[in-house]
């Protein structure tokens, strides 16, 4: 499997993680795996030739596009810089996206050791067949870079989820959870003593600078915008459905086969310096 390659990319800004990140990555699959990072952090230490970093201040959806815009293979899964993944993680993956790439194969995802139930997956889980979203999956770049990339009206999360639901929609995929394959957010609680008190103290740092990635993101821009926005691009009430060509329903939401609103793609011209769309900031 060494001839073959994968990239992973993301926003980024926790520079402290990412030599234990590489390593997990990098050392615990055999597949020849690349690292592309966008964020206005810079790492204080060299990196490996197969891990690329991108500085920008622009918010974080965009970061996002960048690291695409620069990763080199065929093949490229999200990841997040504050998770830790089982050993084979990506080479499961990579297995059964090689026998069948009709299908969007993704992880299951652990939060404070507890796996995330059927439900938590789901873009609507009113709706019992409604598409769910595995972790960190494997996408052709091909494909997403066909669709446009990543909606610009996204500020910092759920513009994964919004590009799964192009994909599922203008391609006719399904996701696959391979339960082999797990993902968890490595937490403070999970790191030794001295280590709790370093971060802590570097949090409060970058505090007044920074809004760091992950939970805090969501609390920040994905309540009040990005998940809203989400599922008003996807979601509405059986009453609107009109003409709409339907994914799946129950007696009060439908999911839209088509978007739901105009897809608002990046302009490559001044990609890496101006925020587009929607503002924010880490």
């Amino acid at each position: 499997m060494k001839n073959n390659k994968i990239s992973v990319f993301g926003p980024a800004i926790r520079t402290e993680r990412w030599p234990s990140l590489y390593k997990n990555i990098c050392e615990g699959n055999d597949i020849e795996i690349e690292i592309v990072f966008c964020g206005n952090v810079k790492p204080d230490f060299n990196l490996p030739k197969n891990f690329i970093f991108i500085y920008s201040e622009v918010k974080p959806s965009q970061c996002a596009q960048i690291a695409l815009k620069y990763t080199n293979s065929e093949i490229v899964s999200l990841i997040g810089d504050d998770c830790v993944f089982s050993k084979n993680y990506f080479d499961n993956l990579y297995e059964a996206y090689i026998k069948n790439s009709s299908f969007i194969y993704g992880g299951a995802f652990k939060r404070n050791n507890i796996f995330y139930a059927k439900r938590d997956y789901m873009l609507l889980d009113e709706i019992s067949d409604s598409p769910f979203f595995p972790l960190s999956p494997l996408l052709c770049k091909k494909e997403i870079m066909s669709l446009g990339g990543i909606d610009k009206n996204f500020i910092a999360v759920m513009w994964h989820e919004d590009l799964l639901m192009r994909l599922i929609t203008n391609f006719n995929k399904k996701c696959k959870i391979i339960d082999k394959s797990v993902c968890y957010e490595e937490t403070t609680k999970d790191l030794s003593l001295i280590k709790r008190v370093y971060i802590k103290y570097i949090s409060k740092v970058f505090s007044k600078k920074y809004v760091r990635p992950g939970a805090n993101l969501f609390e920040k821009y994905g309540i009040n915008h990005d998940l809203p926005y989400l599922k008003s691009c996807w979601i509405d009430t059986i009453k609107n459905i009109g003409f709409n060509k339907v994914l799946c329903r129950n007696e009060t939401y439908f999911i839209s086969k088509n978007r739901l609103i105009k897809f608002d793609p990046f302009n490559e011209i001044n990609l890496e310096t101006v925020t587009q769309g929607k503002k924010g900031k880490w």
